[in-house]
């Protein structure tokens, strides 16, 4: 395995999980010596992933469709899609073109026919037993490389809440998580991690209040995962950071792709259910899941789940198991 190229959605309303993945899994492979070309979409240009990658990366000028077929002329010994806008039948032609392919799939559905299909969430470990192509489970999670290590210790009292949606607050929740948080920590700090949509943050959040602050796009979470105590997320790639380094929290699903996750997460006992927003306002979730999150027990029994499932080495075997393929001819 000598090239890869790594296509990926990104930018504002998408959100940059996709890129997160893709960036993480580039930089293990060229720490294998491995060549990669990075293609996204324009809106990626200023996001803190691209930031930190800083190597050869192509923006999209044209349709996915267009840009197919460069991408399959440039002749990539593996070709890694993060992206809802590529079809299943897409990813098929690539294998006919004699290009080894990954996908990551957090849908629902049944997966493209690929070398390898990855699915880091819980619920696709509860679903169905893995195939030998299919890399299943939160052992597989990408997670930056200074993600915490697991010894997080639960402090008795909650001092800073962290509360993140991704790349939008389409459900226009932040409100209502302000309202309840206030109502059940009223001492503690709030830190809201808005990325694109911190404008509409603003128009909610009381710039003169002392104990809210409000970020803007930053390089990484993790500053704010080391020093929270609690955690109010979106069902998405933050979830995995959260669980690795054992910060309790209440899990939101703000999307249809992220109610995988969500469910997954809940029934392994990592998170409280916040609610599937996806169906309609679910206020009365959100308050439940933090009366019982004050709870120090409650939430030490979260802290000690997600450090048990997610250890941050899946970089590490997603890139085993591309060159175990090519091994096996």
């Amino acid at each position: 395995m000598k090239k890869v190229t790594l296509l990926a959605d990104g930018g504002p309303g998408v959100g940059y999980g996709h890129l997160a993945r893709s960036t993480l899994l580039g930089h293990e492979l060229l720490r294998r010596d491995i060549q990669v070309r990075l293609v996204t979409e324009p809106g990626a240009s200023t996001s803190p992933q691209l930031r930190s990658w800083q190597r050869d990366t192509t923006f999209l000028a044209t349709s996915h469709d267009t840009f197919w077929y460069e991408i399959l002329d440039d002749q990539p010994d593996w070709l890694v899609i993060d992206s809802y806008r590529i079809r299943k039948d897409q990813v098929e032609s690539s294998c006919q073109e004699e290009v080894r392919t990954l996908v990551f799939w957090d849908h629902e559905s049944p997966p493209p026919a690929a070398d390898l299909v990855v699915d880091a969430s819980p619920a696709r470990l509860i679903a169905e037993p893995a195939k030998k192509h299919c890399l299943y489970g939160p052992k597989f999670a990408l997670l930056p490389v200074e993600t915490s290590s697991s010894d997080r210790v639960v402090a008795n009292t909650v001092n800073q809440v962290l509360v993140t949606f991704g790349g939008t607050d389409q459900s226009h929740l932040l409100p209502d998580v302000l309202e309840y948080v206030r109502r059940s920590f009223p001492l503690a700090q709030v830190e809201i991690a808005a990325a694109g949509w911190v404008k509409l943050a603003e128009k909610v959040v009381d710039s003169d209040h002392e104990t809210i602050v409000l970020h803007g796009p930053l390089p990484s979470l993790e500053p704010l995962i080391a020093t929270s105590d609690l955690a109010i997320c979106a069902a998405g790639q933050t979830s995995f950071q959260l669980a690795r380094a054992g910060v309790p929290g209440i899990l939101i699903a703000l999307a249809d792709n992220q109610r995988p996750n969500h469910a997954g997460w809940i029934k392994s006992g990592v998170f409280l259910d916040g609610g599937n927003w996806t169906e309609g306002i679910t206020r009365e979730k959100l308050e439940t899941a933090l009366n019982q999150i004050q709870e120090k027990g409650v939430r030490e029994d979260l802290s000690a789940r997600g450090k048990e499932l997610v250890d941050g080495k899946g970089a590490e075997r997603i890139v085993d198991a591309m060159m175990e393929v090519e091994q096996d001819g």
